[in-house]
């Protein structure tokens, strides 16, 4: 499961459907951030993959419990608590949980705090009536890609085919190209179809927000090809 497939290589595929229109225009600009809004996009919630997902593992006995360098932590799955001797149970995973000095079994998790430097603060609830090990299944957060030489890594080559529809896609809404909404529904058609464990509220949900964001940069774009023409006249 490499990721070999670079940025210029997704550029070089992507042009011929744009008739060579440019798309390095101010330096590396626009490719550059459409490329890491596509891969943020396809790493962050509600999608989940296997080959982005790493383990935390800590035992403890206290309602908040910190995990240093954490560096690549982007957000939880879920989780479950295993007291020494009994059977595991699974956790719920909240945004923000208070503190809870009733003792018993944790029946939530959150991420509480992160400091930004990869020190990040867990915190369980209800607070733990003994020590629990707690097994954290998280996605990785999306790298930024720094050059035309960054690879889409971690997302291996065999799911190329979906986001070079969303890059192509941005590619074509920014060069005025009437075929974005076709290849704006390959990219989320292909990028849904990779997540058949979603249920129909984060799929609505990721749908209403990506169709939103979309219909705004057409708008905007729309408006400066406007402005463009009347300058013409």
């Amino acid at each position: 499961m490499a990721s070999t497939i670079t940025l210029a290589i997704t550029i070089n595929w992507a042009l011929p459907f744009i008739e060579q229109q440019p798309v390095e225009i101010l330096g590396m600009e626009p490719a550059l951030s459409s490329a890491n809004l596509i891969l943020q996009t396809m790493l962050g919630p509600p999608f989940t993959w296997p080959f982005n997902r790493k383990i935390l593992s800590f035992t403890t006995a206290n309602q908040d419990y910190q995990q240093t360098s954490m560096t690549d932590f982007g957000f939880l799955e879920g989780g479950t608590v295993q007291p020494a001797s009994g059977k595991a149970w699974e956790l719920q995973v909240r945004n923000f949980l208070v503190t809870d000095v009733q003792q018993a079994r944790p029946q939530f998790c959150a991420p509480l705090i992160d400091d930004g430097m990869g020190n990040i603060t867990f915190r369980l609830t209800p607070m733990p009536d003994q020590s629990y090990t707690a097994i954290l299944p998280y996605q990785m957060k999306a790298r930024q890609m720094m050059s035309m030489a960054s690879t889409w890594a971690p997302i291996p080559d065999e799911r190329s085919y979906i986001y070079q529809w969303g890059f192509l896609a941005l590619m074509s809404l920014i060069s005025n190209d009437a075929r974005f909404n076709e290849y704006n529904a390959k990219f989320v058609t292909s990028l849904l179809g990779a997540q058949g464990g979603l249920n129909d509220l984060e799929r609505n949900i990721f749908l209403a927000n990506w169709t939103r964001v979309m219909a705004q940069l057409q708008g905007v774009n729309l408006g400066t090809a406007e402005r463009y023409k009347a300058r013409e006249t």
